[in-house]
């Protein structure tokens, strides 16, 4: 299949069908200061083992009604039903409530995550494509239509909108800049809009690569998991270089702990997980014997959901990142949708 191909298929499964997820949807909420995971906060049973407390977000983009399911391991502890279309995506506040929301139809939702309680329910103009909550800094994407995505960035001084060709896919940001990700579809390219935030300064860097997954800066460096190489821009110097790992094609999230950054990726079928030290030379990896279609890093673990019957029946596995060994294992409740997404708390 062309590029161009691909380039449509994706652009049309956004705007017509039922979502796949694929780690499109900005990997952990997007709290993209990378300060090392608190493992203190996690919580353990009587024993010391871990209590993995988890939120599942089950919906469908032409169903009005969604759900939230808590579970405790491999216990469901609560479900609410929510009246909003199409809940895709889960996001932090800075109020540490959760905001859902959707890049296909226009609906958020705020949601208290200890009682799972509904706080506020909006319709937006456009749906919401990219969201970050931070005490400094609020960025809002928006998917008007097929020839444009909206930005808005409010840091505490003033506010900048900007209208960026699709399909903006991935944000990350530091103290002075914010970083936007985006394929350009008609274009058949992608760039990167680096974004002053004392000025709102706009600055547009030309990449190889597409289909980033996600996007994190690392040792002054944005690196982005697109499609074949992993693609690095260097904050300082303004270059941009491509890195190849193990013949991975398919990288997908990434996470920093106690110095090593972890990415997660599919070769040939099947998941796996590589560890690198901060200049990105793998010091290990490890492949399973499944395919995921969700991933997610949280303190010391990386959870990985494999699927089956369209999104029905789902098995999350939780790999333990120092020996990468599965450490829990167990099946997910089925409900009327398709589990589009979770959240570890």
């Amino acid at each position: 299949m062309g590029k161009l191909s691909k380039r449509i298929l994706v652009i049309c499964s956004i705007i017509i069908l039922p979502i796949v997820i694929y780690s499109t949807f900005e990997g952990e909420p997007v709290e993209k200061s990378l300060a090392v995971d608190d493992e203190s906060k996690e919580s353990k049973d009587e024993s010391g083992a871990l209590i993995h407390d988890i939120l599942l977000i089950y919906s469908h983009p032409s169903d009005t009604n969604s759900y939230i399911s808590e579970i405790n391991n491999d216990k469901e502890v609560n479900t609410i039903k929510l009246d909003a279309t199409g809940i895709f995506d889960v996001n932090s506040k800075e109020n540490g409530n959760l905001l859902l929301s959707s890049d296909m139809v226009n609906n958020k939702v705020e949601v208290e995550p200890n009682k799972l309680d509904v706080v506020r329910k909006d319709k937006t103009e456009y749906p919401l494509n990219l969201y970050i909550s931070q005490p400094n800094l609020k960025v809002q994407g928006f998917n008007k239509d097929t020839q444009s995505n909206i930005v808005k960035i409010t840091t505490d001084k003033d506010t900048w909108e900007y209208d960026f060709p699709p399909l903006v896919r991935n944000i990350s940001f530091n103290d002075s800049f914010v970083f936007i990700f985006s394929d350009v579809i008609e274009e058949e390219k992608s760039v990167l809009y680096k974004i002053d935030r004392e000025t709102g300064k706009e600055e547009l860097i030309n990449l190889k690569h597409n289909f980033a997954s996600d996007m994190e800066i690392i040792s002054n460096k944005v690196v982005i998991t697109t499609e074949g190489n992993l693609t690095v821009y260097d904050i300082d110097n303004g270059e941009v270089s491509y890195i190849a790992l193990d013949d991975v094609k398919n990288f997908d999230q990434i996470h920093q702990r106690n110095e090593r950054v972890y990415i997660s990726y599919m070769k040939n079928g099947k998941s796996g997980v590589m560890a690198l030290e901060k200049d990105l030379k793998i010091i290990s990896s490890k492949e399973f014997e499944f395919a995921h279609n969700i991933s997610k890093f949280k303190h010391n673990n990386l959870y990985l959901n494999t699927t089956s019957d369209y999104g029905k029946n789902n098995t999350l596995r939780i790999v333990n990142l120092d020996n990468f060994k599965i450490t829990d294992s167990f099946k997910l409740p089925v409900k009327d949708h398709k589990l589009q997404n979770l959240y570890v708390k």
